[in-house]
């Protein structure tokens, strides 16, 4: 198994658009029967048509029918080289690199990279499906916005919230596995106990700050611990949120120096790209682009067993 999965792995494995259209056609009907005269029979590609065609009755059968590429212009080869060089980088990456990465245009490249986040999110919805448990951090961050928290000792009227977006974050300790969620509004006591009672399994240990949202975590079964970080208190005894702390600092590095600014129209999107790439950073590239592209070619629902154990549960695909 190739580890890294180079530019150059990528161009050994696709060399021209046949392959990646033939690619398409095994993972969608491979040996099925002919669907018009329900015979097995060997298909051949038509030539500058993306189909082939039935060897005894003539039937074209187009693979790209029922995927995101249906009704796309964009070559199947160059979908699968944006999976790649979306795969290839850590934190994210702008429509504008993308575009020139693949010779297209930017709005092209938006719509891309758009499909690609949104089956991300479609595999982290199938993600948190199990619950988080052991020992786990929540914390909460403003992103976005013009204006940033005044210095001690300075009073400029605001605390650095205004115009900003919230997320919320939970990020459990090991195996590490962070999930994000944006709220439209300001958070209360209710709809974070509600978040937590979905994602986090009952009597697990939860590290927060102070914060009075957090309060009634013990009343729910939680085992819960603070670090009072108005008093400068960032470790106490094992219990710390240096981790979700350090998540943060990630993803704002990503939109700071990637993606400049967020709107509150697209942030979902992103924080989907971000979870799906920090719970997968530690595995092997290939594994990763293998799942991005058959989450994106399949057409049906189905198990991807061969990479069953790379969220550790069945990975349920959808069209």
């Amino acid at each position: 198994m190739v580890k890294n999965f180079s530019d150059d792995d990528f161009r050994d494995m696709y060399p021209d658009e046949e392959t990646a259209i033939k690619e398409l056609f095994e993972m969608n009907h491979g040996t099925k029967p002919c669907p018009k005269c329900k015979k097995q029979t060997k298909y051949y590609k038509v030539k500058r048509r993306k189909c082939f065609e039935c060897g005894k009755c003539g039937n074209q059968i187009y693979p790209c029918k029922g995927t995101v590429m249906e009704n796309s212009k964009i070559s199947v080869r160059r979908w699968l080289q944006a999976i790649h060089i979306t795969n290839q980088e850590g934190l994210g990456l702008s429509s504008t690199k993308l575009a020139l990465r693949l010779g297209v245009g930017y709005k092209t490249a938006w719509a891309i990279n758009k499909q690609l986040r949104s089956v991300m999110e479609q595999l982290n919805k199938e993600k948190n499906q199990i619950k988080l448990s052991k020992r786990v951090e929540i914390d909460e961050t403003y992103v976005g916005g013009k204006k940033k928290a005044p210095k001690e000792g300075k009073k400029t009227g605001h605390n650095g919230r205004e115009n900003k977006l919230i997320v919320v974050g939970i990020r459990q300790a090991y195996p590490a596995r962070i999930r994000t969620f944006y709220f439209p509004d300001n958070p209360n006591k209710k709809r974070i106990n509600d978040l937590i009672l979905k994602n986090v399994e009952i009597g697990t240990t939860i590290h927060t700050d102070e914060s009075a949202l957090y309060q009634d975590l013990n009343k729910l079964g939680y085992k819960h611990d603070t670090v009072n970080h108005s008093d400068f208190e960032w470790e106490r005894d094992g219990v710390t949120t240096n981790r979700i702390e350090g998540t943060w600092s990630k993803f704002k590095r990503a939109y700071r120096g990637i993606y400049v600014s967020l709107s509150e129209i697209h942030i979902e999107s992103y924080l989907a790209e971000f979870d799906f790439k920090r719970n997968t950073c530690k595995k092997i590239k290939r594994d990763r682009f293998e799942i991005l592209k058959s989450q994106l070619f399949y057409r049906d629902n189905r198990v991807l067993d061969s990479l069953e154990g790379f969220y550790q549960f069945p990975l349920v695909l959808q069209a």
